[in-house]
């Protein structure tokens, strides 16, 4: 939702019928004051139960009722219909011709009525495209499910992260083994040459085997993964959804308890064609699981399906140290820039300590049991760095690897100056749990998602 307009969503219970008049008029007072101190600039959108009738029409207030309600306005309906009309409102799901049974929202003991309203700025009217009740979805025993569509100002454009990357995960196989003997060949010429930095050995190294690597392995375009399965949707189960829906239809109409029971068998059939359909698309995603040769196999499908569960894929807003909400790519990368540079720029008080004497005697060059041990305790799997180059490449190549390692760090120590790519390193944002507004404040110690 990239530099699109702040909306702000403001879910509201107004006090039942009957309560006090002091509650109610305390209610209104309350979001009165909500609603002022939000700014001119931002929109505002207003969803709740607020207890009263607003009626099918009212003349009085007649640029703020859409002129399509339901039923007879009450003395509670006259308080949502003045708040509106104080704050510029409009109630949504009254500006759209509906059958009753799309217009009620409440059903109980015989009695329906209409107390669950959308509210939304005069400016945000022409954006809505339709706003209705789903009679057959309860949210309680007697509420109704009222769903409105709402067109945003902008187009919502999401950052893909399409850059290319070397498929490691063939290093397991045919072309992973074509790899490791083309790079074990390499490495066992390189350690003939004699270098005078350690930058010139690593380049030359890191050039040699990203080219290996994508001619070998292949490269990966970042296609965009829709987290979608329609491998279950078949003529059966939309013939019994479409059976279902008619039957309800048909029983919403009459109210006998002859169509009742057609329904709730219909209803009982398609949930029992939608499992069976289901169960035999994923035959064959369960049996690549139970024959999966690797670990990573495994894992893939756990990582994938978690991230399927996310209402979140990224984050698209940011708050200033203003407390300002940033909205647009170039401003929220920035905050990001400002932050880390006063993050790892800053010095903190510290602890003085004494100045040690100089260790006497020349520097131990580093062996290659020493490196050996190193790179058994790296973890596989795990994210590339700016070389693009894995743990994992260093483990499966060998002891020519570790002869390799060992001649490098030793120039490290001689020259005392090590690869410029070393020196970089990115800082990625984290999405953690299901919230998408990221603040960032001016306290350090406070990092925070709400």
């Amino acid at each position: 939702m990239d530099n699109q307009s702040i909306l702000n969503v403001i879910c509201a219970y107004a006090p039942q019928v009957g309560c006090k008049d002091l509650d109610k008029e305390a209610f209104w007072e309350d979001l009165d004051e909500v609603i002022i101190n939000i700014s001119d600039k931002e929109t505002k959108l207003l969803l709740g139960d607020l207890n009263g009738h607003v009626g099918a029409f009212n003349s009085t207030y007649s640029s703020f009722h859409g002129g399509y309600g339901y039923g007879t306005i009450n003395k509670e309906g006259e308080k949502i219909l003045g708040f509106a009309s104080r704050h510029n409102f409009v109630i949504i799901n009254t500006a759209f011709q509906k059958k009753d049974t799309h217009l009620i929202t409440y059903s109980s003991g015989g009695n329906s009525s209409q107390i669950d309203y959308i509210l939304a700025d005069k400016k945000l009217k022409c954006g809505f495209r339709d706003c209705k009740v789903i009679p057959g979805e309860s949210l309680t025993s007697q509420h109704r499910l009222l769903v409105a569509v709402l067109k945003l100002p902008k187009p919502i454009k999401m950052l893909v992260d399409r850059t290319p990357k070397i498929k490691w995960k063939e290093l397991t196989g045919p072309k992973g083994k074509l790899l490791l003997s083309k790079m074990r060949d390499y490495l066992a010429q390189d350690m003939e040459t004699r270098y005078q930095n350690a930058d010139s050995m690593w380049s030359k190294f890191q050039a040699h085997c990203t080219k290996e690597a994508r001619t070998t392995l292949g490269v990966s375009k970042g296609g965009v993964s829709t987290n979608k399965d329609p491998s279950w949707w078949d003529d059966r189960v939309k013939e019994a959804l479409r059976n279902k829906k008619d039957l309800f239809k048909i029983w919403q109409s009459s109210r006998l308890d002859h169509d009742r029971d057609k329904y709730m068998k219909a209803k009982k059939d398609a949930k029992r064609c939608v499992a069976q359909t289901r169960a035999e698309a994923r035959e064959g995603f369960y049996r690549d699981l139970e024959n999966a040769k690797t670990d990573a196999d495994i894992f893939k499908v756990a990582k994938n399906r978690n991230r399927a569960t996310l209402d979140v894929k990224s984050n698209k807003f940011i708050k200033s140290k203003n407390n300002t909400l940033l909205t647009s790519h170039e401003d929220i990368n920035g905050r990001w820039f400002e932050y880390y540079n006063e993050l790892l720029n800053e010095e903190f008080p510290s602890q003085e300590f004494n100045p040690l004497p100089p260790v006497q005697g020349p520097t131990h060059e580093v062996t290659i049991q020493e490196v050996k041990q190193a790179v058994n305790k790296m973890k596989n799997r795990k994210a590339l760095g700016p070389d693009e180059i894995p743990a994992d490449l260093w483990k499966a190549v060998g002891p020519s690897a570790i002869e390799w390692l060992t001649k490098l760090f030793n120039i490290i120590l001689e020259t005392k100056s090590i690869p410029e790519a070393w020196r970089q390193s990115p800082i990625l944002q984290e999405q953690r749990g299901h919230n998408s507004l990221l603040q960032l404040q001016g306290d350090k110690t406070n990092l925070t998602y709400s």
